[in-house]
């Protein structure tokens, strides 16, 4: 009878380190495909973020797509839009909302713009981050 329990004792713990081990192995490739999941949003998210503004980058756009712009990222603190024309400089952040949407030919040094308008438009990246939007009149 002792040798029948040593055999019994022998073998539960055998199958409680194989589940401890099952488990701890479960475990760590669970944590493994977070850590992946969360890289993998990150790199997404880095990625769409560079994307969003590669439509402008040595591109020529209208007036109307100017506008929209300016409006899209108006209270945007990250976004910096720059408008260069007749030898006068504007950006998003000094101009207001009316200033943008109206337009007067009379007034070659505003900011106004007529739709059909044709500029020359680049991207920079700043070293804290801030993305500037140049549009210069051709």
């Amino acid at each position: 009878m002792n040798v029948v329990t040593n055999k019994a004792i022998v073998i539960a713990i055998g199958i409680f380190v194989t589940i401890a081990i099952t488990s701890a192995i479960l475990i760590s490739i669970d944590l493994m495909r977070q850590v992946y999941s969360d890289v993998y949003e990150t790199d997404t998210n880095i990625s769409s973020g560079f994307q969003e503004f590669d439509e402008y980058d040595g591109t020529q756009k209208t007036g109307l797509d100017l506008i929209n712009t300016l409006n899209k990222y108006y209270n945007n603190s990250n976004v910096r839009v720059t408008v260069i024309r007749s030898g006068a400089t504007f950006t998003n952040q000094n101009m207001n909302i009316d200033t943008i949407n109206s337009y007067d030919p009379e007034e070659t040094s505003s900011p106004k713009t007529q739709y059909n308008d044709l500029y020359n438009c680049s991207v920079s990246r700043s070293n804290n981050d801030m993305i500037t939007i140049t549009f210069r009149k051709t």
